[in-house]
């Protein structure tokens, strides 16, 4: 092991509760490659705003609108990021709204990816608490030119590991749940959803019909991440793209001298198998 584990006599088990106690911070992903795998793209995580929702529900939803196979075709993202954010706050639960930002040629900042947040909140597991993604949508490809943009791989892989790493600095222990929507109107698409987060992402769903901790009933599409495939899917998309500083303000500075992600994660790894043999 290296230096983050490699010298320590601490039991392993004291290692795994400060590693995932939030105090070593994640850095989020902050280049992605094109489709074409020419280019290294510049993304960043930020606290999404009201404008960037406004701007989303006049320039891109009206293209969602008319795809069938999105789970998201109706949603305004001006009402959740207000009235069904607001909902939540009075039940309780904080939120967290998220975009992810891409530059256009002409250096402005558009949002391809936005996300909302639930804190503190049960996972479809039953055993504990953390980060639920409640609403999800990406841009769809085609709009991509509009804006100048560069087509990017693996975008939904980074949302989600987005979710992840803002789970773990919240000390989650990377604990982050969600639902996959059904996608009534195209089959293929509502089972590639679910492969989506069960085979690429490696969540593991619950069982359809088996107790789950909210009010309505367990379709089969309610997925979690087990600690272990949680800490696999950070290391593997290491390996695919860059890790930095992450967004602007709203999120705490995760880079320290030194810290390499990909060998952070491995070792963890380890320890994770030497916890279960």
């Amino acid at each position: 092991m290296n230096k983050f584990f490699r010298e320590s006599s601490v039991p392993p088990e004291q290692l795994l509760e400060e590693a995932f106690s939030g105090e070593i911070e994640i850095p989020y992903i902050d280049q992605l490659v094109d489709e074409g795998l020419e280019y290294a793209v510049p993304i960043a995580f930020s606290p999404a705003t009201l404008d960037q929702a406004v701007w989303w529900d006049f320039h891109v939803q009206p293209t969602i609108v008319g795809m069938e196979d999105r789970a998201d075709r109706f949603w305004s993202w001006t009402a959740i990021l207000t009235a069904i954010a607001l909902s939540q706050k009075i039940k309780g639960v904080e939120t967290e709204a998220v975009s992810l930002l891409v530059e256009g040629a002409n250096q402005r900042p558009y949002p391809v990816a936005m996300m909302l947040l639930l804190r503190d909140y049960p996972m479809p597991s039953g055993d504990t608490d953390g980060c639920f993604v409640y609403f999800l949508a990406t841009m769809p490809k085609q709009l991509y030119a509009k804006y100048e943009l560069l087509p990017l791989a693996s975008l939904g892989r980074a949302v989600i590991d987005g979710a992840v790493v803002y789970s773990w600095n919240c000390g989650y222990q990377a604990h982050m749940g969600l639902h996959a929507a059904r996608i009534k109107h195209n089959r293929n698409s509502h089972e590639r959803l679910y492969r989506f987060y069960r085979d690429t992402c490696g969540m593991t769903a619950v069982d359809e019909g088996v107790e789950i901790p909210y009010r309505r009933r367990n379709d089969g599409r309610f997925f979690y991440f087990k600690r272990r495939d949680a800490v696999f899917f950070l290391r593997n998309n290491t390996r695919c793209s860059t890790r930095g500083k992450g967004g602007d303000a709203g999120f705490r500075p995760s880079l320290t001298d030194g810290f390499s992600s990909y060998d952070f994660f491995d070792e963890l790894l380890q320890l994770l198998d030497q916890e279960v043999s």
